[in-house]
């Protein structure tokens, strides 16, 4: 799941719940503030086997390509 302006992060623990442990999420927060709390919330409130299935990056969500390059 692409979870694009991610920040604070309350949806993002809500949609790893739906995942049940199955498949992975992307988070992507531009601010770097913002970023850095979602790190915070995904890592305090996450056990670590699903925080372990998460991606934070922090690209420009506006220029999605960016998102899939590797």
């Amino acid at each position: 799941v692409l979870d694009l302006c991610a920040a604070p992060g309350g949806k993002s623990i809500a949609i790893l719940q739906l995942l049940s442990g199955l498949g992975s999420l992307h988070c992507n927060e531009m601010d770097g503030m913002r970023r850095k709390r979602l790190q915070q919330v995904i890592q305090d409130y996450c056990p670590f086997a699903l925080a372990n299935r998460v991606k934070i990056t922090g690209f420009d969500a506006s220029k999605t390509a960016m998102l899939f390059e590797k």
